[in-house]
């Protein structure tokens, strides 16, 4: 598990991915017995000039999850069955007890209009609302790790000025191979 979260930080850096996370291994000795070597990482959910430096009152901080939990209001989704590739795909919104009504209905508009414009393949009106460069590395990372979680579990993204981007990196537990059927 060490290597494949080290390996995913190490190439989302040499691709430039924003906002990666910083990490250290650590021998952990608990009551005098060593307990293992652990990787400690900064936090990705955290919204701030030293994390994630995006606006709080127009940006936010996205996590795909596959698991929904009991407040329904920290999630934007699409249900429309047009969108199909969209449809029923959660998306968590960090900090939503700071979101309005109204931002948060802005929030569901951009979802809709980047699941239109990806649907429509008309390329303008993607670059319009997606950062294709980042969301291309962030997919090449997940695509070459081979990580299960991705688009499904564990996968964030954030808007910034209206586009939204891939990242940060977090969560290859269920990469390079590690997984059982």
């Amino acid at each position: 598990m060490l290597l494949r979260n080290a390996i995913a930080i190490e190439l989302a850096k040499s691709l430039g991915l924003d906002y990666t996370s910083n990490y250290t291994m650590v021998e952990v000795y608990l009551n005098g017995e060593n307990d293992g070597l652990y990787m400690i990482t900064t936090p990705v959910d955290v919204i701030d000039e030293n994390r994630v430096d995006i606006n709080e009152e127009s940006d936010f901080l996205l996590e795909v999850t596959s698991n929904q939990g009991k407040d329904q209001a920290n999630y934007i989704m699409n249900t429309n069955n047009m969108l199909a590739p969209f449809q029923n795909l959660r998306l968590v919104v960090e900090d939503t007890d700071k979101m309005s009504g109204e931002t948060y209905s802005k929030l569901n508009s951009q979802y809709w209009q980047i699941a239109l414009a990806i649907y429509s393949g008309d390329w303008e009106y993607i670059q319009e609302w997606v950062d294709v460069d980042s969301m291309a590395k962030y997919y090449i990372l997940h695509e070459y790790l081979k990580a299960l979680d991705y688009c499904y579990d564990s996968t964030r993204y954030y808007f910034e000025d209206g586009k939204l981007h891939g990242g940060p990196v977090w969560d290859f537990d269920y990469g390079l191979g590690n997984i059982e059927f």
